[in-house]
């Protein structure tokens, strides 16, 4: 997950083993908590959804299969790993079909297993997200070019709007007010506007000069 630390709930009822799942992933950087049996994960799970929950397939009471398809009913996008000592077919396929995403056959030949197990479901977890944020920007985009089939005017003003603005010119009329020509779109000074705004800014100046007789005509000049 990036580095990141994830939040994982370890559930089995031999005390030892949970310990041993649990201080492993922890040393990987994780976030562990752990439950002593089905009824108290799903307490625990009601509580602080986790992204990921590693579980004895055996235990007293509800069984691991049975807590896989209740996370699953909280949670889709929670990764269950199952443990087991039965390496049967029928278990394995009976948890697969259940929705988890893989298994660990117990006794551990090697704790690393334990960790590589954590790594690729959590690698599932941020590619599922990835997916989704992906998924949801193409909805936005597609509901975008949607409405701007709808209303093509709009669409034209909302993307004129995001374009930069012209410094702002001010001229002085022949009564002295003050004018401004406001900043716009570079395309709305093109052509005839921008032709008649200057031609009107010229015809300005020269009102002004006209009025303040030839002294000021030279000054200026």
């Amino acid at each position: 997950m990036g580095g990141k630390a994830v939040s994982i709930l370890v559930v089995d009822d031999d005390e030892a083993l949970c310990n041993v799942v649990s201080e492993t992933l922890r040393e990987d950087g994780h976030a562990v908590d752990t439950a002593s049996s089905a009824e108290e994960a799903l307490r625990v799970f009601r509580a602080k959804p986790y992204q990921l929950v590693i579980s004895d397939i055996r235990m007293s009471g509800m069984s691991g299969i049975e807590l896989l398809k209740k996370l699953k009913e909280r949670n889709a996008d929670t990764q269950v790993v199952i443990m087991t000592s039965y390496a049967s077919l029928e278990t394995v396929i009976a948890a697969m079909r259940s929705g988890a995403y893989d298994y660990l056959i117990k006794p551990f030949e090697d704790l690393g297993l334990i960790s590589a197990v954590a790594d690729r479901a959590l690698e599932k977890i941020r590619l599922v997200a990835e997916n989704r944020e992906l998924v949801d920007r193409l909805k936005k985009h597609a509901g975008r070019a949607r409405a701007d089939e709808r209303d093509p005017a709009a669409a034209r003003d909302a993307r004129r709007s995001d374009r930069p603005l012209q410094p702002e010119v001010l001229s002085r009329g022949p009564r002295g007010r003050a004018r401004a020509l406001q900043g716009a779109p570079a395309d709305l000074l093109d052509g005839p506007v921008r032709d008649r705004r200057l031609r009107r800014v010229r015809e300005d100046a020269g009102a002004v000069l006209r009025r303040r007789g030839p002294r000021t005509a030279l000054r200026a000049s």
